[in-house]
């Protein structure tokens, strides 16, 4: 691009120049002086005026060698750009398209503002696999040269959803501000995937209850979140700076885990103790959700059973290991893929 811009440069110089020279050579005015140079430049001819002096011709000769080759090569150049940018663009979204198409158990996120923007950040550390929707072509461009996949198109119509993977996905979360649009997404998505798990964006608890209506029961309320982290972090700050820790997946850091216990698992009928959770996976069961409810700091003699979902803490690695060998126990991105969890 910056050698395009310094022959246009060249070229312009090389215009005002020869239009200069011509009009004091020949006698004329600018503007007939800069009709030579043009019809010289351009190897139109001039037609119905040439020029009369022996200097007129050398000026004109030498813009016939000079100019000439300048202009054609800039030609040349722009026609390479336009050509080469629209093909590279075309082979990036197939490329990207046929990626895409490949996913499976990712994530969509609707929007690439700023709170989709630290979404995708948060799970690009998190090691997820995701696609950005994203309507606005800047937005998208950004988020592109972030080198995330993303589909350009309106999130409420069920194309794009579709191109995006919307079948095979684990999920989908909504980051736009607009309640409404936020709304008809759910409700596109509900259209198409009835068991995917969706969680939108609401402005308010009030519109909460709107998107209970649509059938959307996971909703985070900026306004609400906002002031719940505001009072935490006033009156229990090591709390807040300890689950904000915990809860980044990072290997070999302890975080917190969710795992389901499927009813083939060896650990269905265990109790914590026997297990081995902690003597030989290295993990800590916090919390076991079992119907609905949450059992915060089960005992030692407390059973497990069939799709009972393990709050865990441990590494990342250490949870990898219960899974590979307690009988094909699943993560939570796993469960959450397969529609498992309501």
């Amino acid at each position: 691009m910056q050698q395009v811009a310094r022959l246009v440069v060249v070229v312009f110089l090389i215009l005002l120049i020869g239009s200069v020279l011509f009009a004091a050579i020949e006698r004329v005015g600018f503007f007939e002086g800069l009709y030579f140079t043009v019809a010289t430049v351009t190897t139109v001819g001039y037609g119905d005026i040439t020029p009369q002096t022996t200097a007129g011709k050398a000026l004109a000769t030498v813009l016939m060698l000079g100019g000439v080759g300048a202009a054609l090569y800039l030609f040349s150049l722009m026609v390479a750009f336009l050509v080469e940018g629209r093909l590279l663009h075309v082979l990036g979204t197939r490329r990207m398209k046929r990626m895409i198409g490949k996913l499976r158990d990712h994530f969509i996120i609707c929007g690439f503002g700023r709170l989709g923007r630290r979404v995708a950040q948060d799970l690009e550390a998190a090691g997820a696999r995701f696609v950005i929707v994203e309507h606005d072509k800047r937005q998208a461009i950004e988020a592109r040269e972030c080198g995330y996949a993303v589909v350009e198109g309106d999130a409420t119509l069920p194309e794009t959803l579709r191109e995006a993977g919307v079948e095979r996905a684990a999920g989908l979360a909504t980051t736009i501000s607009d309640d409404a649009e936020n709304i008809y997404i759910g409700i596109t998505v509900r259209s198409l995937c009835s068991e995917l798990p969706v969680l939108c964006r609401s402005s308010s608890e009030r519109v909460t209850d709107l998107f209970r209506r649509a059938g959307i029961e996971r909703t985070i309320s900026t306004e609400a979140m906002g002031a719940r982290r505001i009072v935490n972090t006033l009156l229990r700050p090591h709390v807040v700076g300890f689950m904000d820790e915990i809860t980044q997946l990072v290997a070999g850091k302890p975080a917190l885990h969710a795992v389901r216990v499927p009813p083939a698992a060896s650990l269905v009928g265990q109790t914590i103790r026997s297990s081995g959770l902690r003597d030989r996976y290295g993990v800590v069961a916090l919390a076991i959700r079992r119907g609905g409810s949450y059992l915060p700091n089960p005992g030692p003699d407390e059973r497990l059973a069939a799709d009972d979902i393990l709050i865990l803490v441990g590494t990342p690695e250490q949870v990898a290991e219960l899974r590979a060998t307690a009988g094909n126990v699943r993560g939570e991105e796993e469960s959450f893929g397969a529609r498992a969890e309501s």
